[in-house]
């Protein structure tokens, strides 16, 4: 019950995949699928993840919705470079808190309360001095840090799920990720509709 593929239903067949075998997340455990309706990315003891390799447009306003189950601390998904260690812009899932946290020539994080091991987070940056998270629907905390030079041209070509980033790849998440959106965009006017969505398909209670 192993996912090698996870396929991008934009219609822009960014699909995140995982050749090798050791690497790549479950969805099936012991003949059944896994009750939360995840899948499952053990980074406890293994380097498991999916990644979509050469993906175009990843600048100006970028906003992502993550749904997922924590175990320990990890990254669900991430927009990064895949020729540089200190480009990305990623949701952390910590045990009191959902972080927004981009990385350009300085670190940046907005981190968002939340308790439990259920989360939906919203994460969205739409310049390089601002940067917000905002957890179960919650309003957003947002941070004015500059993390240096917007995203612009190729510093961001990949979408990772799972981890922080692939060039000294770290950050690995322990836990199930359900559903993971990135969007080109600043979607604050449509987060609502989307995580009320999202929150009933999964069961998901909000704020």
């Amino acid at each position: 019950g192993f996912v090698e593929t996870w396929y991008d239903q934009s219609g822009n067949s960014e699909d995140a995949v995982q050749s090798t075998a050791g690497n790549q997340p479950k969805i099936v455990s012991a003949g059944a699928l896994f009750a939360d309706n995840g899948i499952d990315f053990d980074g406890a003891t293994s380097s498991r993840s999916l990644v979509a390799p050469s993906v175009s447009g990843l600048t100006g306003s970028l906003s992502m919705f993550s749904a997922s189950i924590r175990d320990t601390s990890g990254h669900t998904v991430s927009l990064s470079s895949s020729s540089s260690n200190s480009r990305y812009f990623a949701i952390q899932e910590g045990g009191s808190s959902s972080v927004a946290n981009p990385r350009n020539t300085a670190n940046v994080t907005a981190s968002d309360s939340v308790s439990g091991s259920t989360r939906l987070t919203f994460a969205l940056t739409t310049g390089a001095t601002s940067t917000s998270a905002g957890a179960l629907g919650s309003a957003v905390t947002t941070s004015t840090s500059d993390y240096g030079d917007d995203f612009s041209g190729s510093n961001l070509d990949q979408i990772a799920i799972g981890l922080l980033r692939t060039v000294s790849p770290t950050g690995y998440l322990n836990g199930r990720i359900r559903e993971i959106l990135v969007y080109t965009s600043d979607q604050t006017a449509n987060r609502g509709a989307v995580e009320t969505n999202i929150a009933n398909h999964y069961n998901i209670t909000l704020v």
